[in-house]
């Protein structure tokens, strides 16, 4: 639940309200959900970051819009743009995509498939012993 305010809008609990600490956004903070459970906070000149995390936890790495979404673990599609990025944002594959791209199962490391013009291209981790 977020009650407006002048001194920045006031996020309370809906489950427990007030016997949970409530938290204030700053001026011009506002909330927005990625389609999960998880709440968002959004600033404009500012990147997004999740309401229950460290205040420096971004929600997906710079230069990705608002409208990037992680496919599997550091593959991201943001519009047509495809990246697959090392643990430090770092761009370690890039690609375009006329549709959009999709994971195989559950676990954030499985296979992701996406267009390339007319065909669909699967990608998958390889495996080393």
């Amino acid at each position: 639940m977020v009650l407006p305010d002048a001194k920045g809008a006031l996020v309370v609990d809906p489950y427990f309200g007030t016997l949970r600490p409530s938290r204030r956004l700053a001026p011009g903070e506002y909330l927005v959900t990625d389609g999960t459970m998880n709440k968002i906070i959004r600033a404009p000149g500012r990147p997004d970051r999740l309401l229950n995390a460290g205040a420096d936890q971004l929600v997906r790495p710079h230069g990705l819009s608002p409208a990037a979404r992680s496919v599997t673990r550091n593959f991201w599609q943001d519009g047509r743009r495809l990246l697959l990025l090392d643990y430090r944002g770092n761009t370690l594959w890039r690609g375009t995509s006329d549709c959009q791209a999709f994971r195989h199962g559950k676990d954030m490391g499985a296979s992701l498939t996406y267009c390339d013009g007319n065909d669909l291209v699967t990608l998958r981790p390889e495996h080393k012993d």
